[in-house]
């Protein structure tokens, strides 16, 4: 799959056109996917908006994004040290 592919299985012609940007964001970085080469996850911190954007990108389109309220970053951290339990940790805390 390349840029040019539709992300969701509806035809190009209802795709919307990806933003290219070329900077950093202020607050935030970038996470480059090491399985899949050109894919990347941007973190933009905008406080006096009071939300952080997680945004997905192929290349320079960026594919989707997903605001999280900044009072919902604990929530999201948590999820994220969920996903770090080892399976036979995991099992052992379900079974007690």
């Amino acid at each position: 799959m390349d840029c040019s592919d539709p992300v969701d299985g509806l035809p190009l012609w209802v795709q919307t056109d990806g933003v290219k940007v070329a900077f950093m964001p202020r607050q935030g970085g970038w996470h480059v996917d090491p399985n899949r080469p050109g894919h990347y996850l941007r973190v933009s911190g905008h406080p006096e908006s009071g939300i952080v954007v997680l945004s997905v990108w192929r290349g320079e389109h960026c594919i989707v994004t997903h605001e999280i309220p900044t009072a919902d970053i604990p929530d999201v951290i948590g999820l994220l040290a969920k996903a770090l339990v080892p399976a036979d940790d995991a099992a052992q805390a379900t079974a007690s």
